[in-house]
């Protein structure tokens, strides 16, 4: 299924906000050659708090391979870091945009961290889907509520606007929240998480990521209210259109 066509994606982005600059910093779909089936870590930048993440070839998103988290494989905390470099001085994109492609079979005693940023300052924020609900965790608490599907591929976004200080996260274009930026003097980012961010004994669920992208791109120019948002928005279609010149092959079900 096409949820965005390039044409789409190419008059609505410059419809709305009329960029005049886009850098894409990463754009990973785990496929061969670059990425071969086993362990994530080890591959281009990943690395990871346990052998749980393995690239395979059975079940993807677009192209033939993802990544997949048992979570009846261990106990804990589990996640695979990919470092990268980006920096708001004196480069003008100033909006980045994190985005993935994850399919979750359930939540029945995990919690999902379908995506995080951090900064060299420290932590920025990170989506995660418990008891079916996604909700965007910053310092000390968790805002917003937007019930997931599962058994479904969704793709889950931050954004993160460094001339305003402000981040917000959605699922598939739907707003779960947005705050000031909970590292306050952050200047860049230089990693993101995908994973399992607990498991209390008795999961089995599995987790698919797939088509990480990472962009960054300029922010337009002050609008009136009810706007206030529209920077966001716009970031995110510029991570949306990442991936969406691919033919995107989207599997309803297993």
């Amino acid at each position: 299924m096409k949820r965005f066509t390039g044409l789409t994606f190419v008059i609505a982005l410059f419809s709305i906000c009329g960029f005049l600059n886009a850098e894409t910093i990463s754009q990973i779909g785990f496929e061969r050659p670059t990425y071969s089936t086993g362990n994530l870590s080890g591959h281009n930048g990943w690395f990871n708090s346990g052998n749980v993440g393995v690239v395979e070839n059975k079940f993807a998103f677009s192209g033939s391979q993802a990544v997949l988290y048992d979570t009846s494989a261990r106990a804990g905390q589990y996640f695979n870091s990919y470092e990268f470099s980006y920096s708001s001085i004196h480069d003008p994109n100033q909006l980045v945009t994190l985005s993935v492609e994850a399919y979750f079979t359930g939540d029945s005693d995990e919690v999902w961290e379908a995506l995080s940023a951090d900064s060299s300052k420290g932590f920025m924020g990170q989506l995660q889907v418990q008891d079916g609900i996604a909700t965007f965790g910053l310092a000390d608490s968790n805002i917003g509520a937007v019930p997931v599907t599962f058994d479904a591929w969704n793709q889950y976004s931050m954004v993160l606007d460094f001339s305003n200080d402000t981040e917000a996260a959605y699922i598939n274009g739907i707003l779960i929240g947005s705050s000031s930026f909970v590292t306050h003097g952050a200047t860049n980012l230089t990693s993101t998480e995908i994973g399992y961010d607990e498991k209390f004994g008795k999961a089995s669920d599995d987790g698919y990521f797939d088509d990480l992208s990472i962009t960054a791109t300029t922010v337009p120019a002050p609008v009136p209210e009810p706007a206030d948002f529209s920077l966001v928005a716009c970031g995110l279609l510029a991570g949306l259109g990442a991936f969406r010149g691919r033919i995107l092959s989207a599997v309803s079900g297993r």
